[in-house]
């Protein structure tokens, strides 16, 4: 069977199971990389941190933060999902699941927070005072969480994905009716912050500038967590969400010259911007998760989802055919680009 090479004709999938699991964690690097076409994105790397591992042990359940006798966290999928203070003179004590004297602790660590601690997501709690009632304050730093304080226990809350705080209603609302702004300093080095628009971007608070980063595709940007998460995980409530390879880049001028897997169903295609039909492509929830190349001397049979001799794949999107299609496509966004300069000048 012939295999066209041409960017508006796709045949027939065929699905295959995935090459990798999806599931594993990354940790973002602050330090950006370019791709193939000039475009800058963020490397990950994966890791496992203590937490971690402890949190694979529960499920939907606290348990005592081994570094800290004060701190209790909330352990849900295999991660820690909350992290809760005891109220000021108690320790957190696994056994009765509840906050005590230091008598009746079991906390093995000797070590307990001191005023102001930093937060794994990079936020501060409050002094919050000893009240049985619950009142709400604004975070000094980021404008899309609040403080909720009762029993002087402070918890970390985040706003819906696309709101802000606002001190003066005391509950979450539009931006535009908000006076807030995020503050980056040093008192707050780390801290990530929301992206409203976009939900595989977010921003971190470095040498006191906030510098924007894009998670590795496909995972998104968690409100709750702070954290890059795989996409099922992940609420993106009113953030666009990023389906395309080319969202997750800030310069989307040449999206063209990447793969994309919208309209498609879950399965292999042939990627059709890279030439001599070798290079296929996994697409998951209109998602693109893997690619694959066929070794030397062998194209993609999208008809079979395998990789076979050339002689049996006539490729019409020969090498030179679709280097010139590349080619072509920068000449004309450069010169569409530089005619728009003079213009304005």
């Amino acid at each position: 069977m012939n295999v066209n090479c041409s960017e508006n004709s796709y045949d027939d999938l065929v699905t295959m199971p995935p090459l990798s699991s999806p599931h594993v964690p990354f940790k973002e690097s602050k330090y950006p990389v370019g791709d193939n076409h000039g475009h800058k994105t963020v490397q990950k790397q994966p890791f496992d941190t203590s937490l971690d591992r402890l949190c694979r042990q529960y499920e939907n359940e606290y348990v005592a933060d081994p570094s800290n006798c004060q701190r209790y966290i909330y352990c849900a999928d295999g991660q820690p999902r909350e992290f809760k203070l005891c109220p000021p003179g108690l320790y957190w004590s696994q056994r009765l699941k509840l906050c005590g004297w230091p008598s009746q602790s079991d906390c093995m660590s000797n070590l307990v927070l001191e005023a102001n601690p930093a937060m794994p997501n990079g936020n501060a709690p409050i002094q919050c005072p000893m009240s049985d009632k619950p009142i709400t304050y604004p975070d000094p730093y980021d404008c899309s969480i609040f403080h909720y304080c009762l029993n002087g226990v402070d918890q970390i809350r985040p706003c819906p994905a696309t709101l802000y705080y606002d001190k003066e209603r005391g509950s979450c609302n539009y931006p535009y009716n908000v006076t807030c702004r995020n503050k980056c300093q040093a008192q707050n080095e780390g801290t990530k912050f929301v992206d409203l628009k976009s939900c595989c971007h977010y921003q971190e608070c470095i040498n006191g500038r906030l510098i924007t980063y894009a998670c590795r595709s496909p995972l998104q940007f968690d409100i709750t967590t702070k954290r890059c998460e795989y996409y099922k995980k992940v609420e993106c409530a009113g953030r666009k969400p990023c389906t395309n390879l080319c969202q997750y880049f800030e310069d989307q001028s040449m999206c063209d010259l990447y793969p994309s897997c919208s309209n498609h169903g879950d399965g292999w295609y042939l990627d059709r911007t890279k030439p001599g039909c070798q290079v296929a492509i996994q697409c998951v929830d209109q998602r693109l998760l893997n690619t694959t190349k066929c070794p030397v001397n062998k194209r993609f049979n999208q008809n079979t989802g395998r990789c076979v001799p050339a002689v049996q794949v006539i490729c019409s999107g020969s090498f030179i055919t679709c280097s010139l299609l590349i080619i072509f496509k920068s000449i004309a966004i450069i010169y569409l680009s530089n005619s728009i300069f003079i213009n304005n000048y």
